[in-house]
């Protein structure tokens, strides 16, 4: 009964979590912060203290390989994403009008 009140509690947290990240950050934010609870929970299920000694993991090089490979895909992402991407509803008025008048 412990481990199902204790399972409701932490995914109650998790979803709460997600919405605290996309109201006072982005959906991109949140995005990175799912992909990146993979590779770190395959990280914790390393460590005896949060599975029992009996399901722990030993440690792989193709665990770090992973969570390298997600951090470098996430910074790829981020860094090639193309200015025609955006929707000219995000752009803000103000701040164009402001730069509009910066070439003048």
């Amino acid at each position: 009964m412990l481990i199902v009140v204790l399972y409701i509690g932490i995914a109650a947290f998790f979803n709460i979590y997600i919405l605290l990240v996309m109201q006072h950050g982005s959906a991109t934010l949140m995005w990175v912060a799912s992909t990146l609870s993979v590779p770190l929970a395959n990280f914790a299920f390393m460590i005896g203290f949060f599975v029992g000694t009996e399901f722990e993991t030993k440690f792989s090089w193709f665990n770090l390989g992973a969570l390298v490979l997600v951090v470098v895909g996430l910074v790829i992402f981020n860094k090639c994403t193309r200015p025609e991407d955006t929707h000219p509803a995000d752009v803000d008025p103000v701040k164009q009008q402001i730069s509009e008048m910066h070439h003048l």
